[in-house]
């Protein structure tokens, strides 16, 4: 009996050991949220102007959550975002009121993203690449560790962008313009 015990305890004591170094340990977990970045393409005209506002929509897929603002009971129509859904990113920030209009569609699952640069904080788009980032939005996801089965979308190529010409406070609208998502799940 005494010739079993030690190698029965030593692979005990082996397993105990594999079983804390690698199972469970901290760090991991499912996937229970969506983060887009909003990027602006298109050309300024001048240096002298600055994207004056903005707005774009988002289809959001079934399985994506957004938060909202709504009285007790509401199911239907267009419902304010909670503080903290859109927030501004990227090299050149506008503060996070400058996005106090953007709303949520509880019946087409449309978020629109309104832009109003309140501060004349010079924001640009940009022409190369993804653009310039202005944004980021959070989601979350319906069921933690389960991706919605439709993609977000990648760009919005009808977005409103108005520029403003700093000299005499006239804005325009250029065609040209639109905006580009890139959307990470953590």
């Amino acid at each position: 009996m005494k010739k079993y015990i030690k190698p029965a305890m030593i692979c005990i004591f082996s397993a105990l050991a594999l079983v804390g170094c690698g199972g469970g340990g901290g760090g991991g977990g499912s996937v229970t949220k969506a983060v887009t970045k909003v990027s602006l393409f298109g050309n300024i005209t001048s240096a002298g102007n600055i994207v004056a506002t903005v707005s774009t929509t988002l289809n959001i897929p079934n399985g994506v959550l957004v938060n909202y603002s709504s009285a007790p009971g509401v199911t239907t129509g267009l419902c304010t975002l909670r503080k903290g859904v859109i927030v501004p990113s990227g090299p050149v920030q506008v503060s996070a009121s400058d996005f106090s209009l953007s709303t949520y569609d509880l019946d087409s699952r449309v978020l629109t993203l309104s832009l109003v640069n309140n501060s004349r904080i010079a924001l640009k788009s940009g022409a190369t690449g993804m653009g310039k980032e202005i944004a980021t939005i959070n989601f979350s996801l319906a069921t933690p560790g389960t991706l919605p089965t439709s993609s977000m979308p990648l760009k919005d190529t009808s977005a409103l962008v108005g520029q403003e010409t700093l000299a005499t406070h006239d804005t325009s609208y250029p065609p040209g313009s639109e905006t580009n998502f890139e959307t990470t799940y953590q």
